[in-house]
């Protein structure tokens, strides 16, 4: 939960430094855009798999979570496109950052809503 509330806190501040023009600081946001990519493809599976087991429900169902999650990141993928287009129409070529800021906002409500967990801990 901890990495991906930091993958969320990024990506804001990220998509702020992007409305500067500061060379400096449009690299500062490519560094720490690094950073959240690396949390992007670990914290939320991670999250995941853990409370999963933790759970208990059968590891089928993570198989098939994980097929379908697979699918609609693709379809995610090609409304977020369509949607940054019309950000970008509306509000120029900022307009699908401040669109991020929002969407990435109502995530980490939606986060902190969710139990930590730690892993699995082994016995012996």
């Amino acid at each position: 939960k901890t990495s991906c509330i930091a993958y969320c806190i990024l990506e804001i501040i990220i998509n702020i430094l992007e409305h500067y023009h500061d060379f400096t600081t449009l690299l500062i946001g490519r560094v720490l855009g690094g950073i959240s990519t690396n949390l992007l493809f670990s914290a939320f599976e991670s999250w995941m798999t853990t409370q999963h087991r933790i759970n208990g429900f059968p590891e089928v169902w993570l198989e098939k979570t994980y097929a379908a999650a697979s699918i609609g990141n693709g379809t995610m993928a090609i409304a977020a496109g369509i949607v940054a287009q019309l950000l970008e129409d509306k509000l120029g070529h900022i307009g699908p950052f401040q669109g991020a800021v929002a969407l990435t906002f109502i995530a980490l409500l939606l986060i902190l809503t969710w139990e930590e967990n730690y892993g699995e801990v082994k016995k012996g």
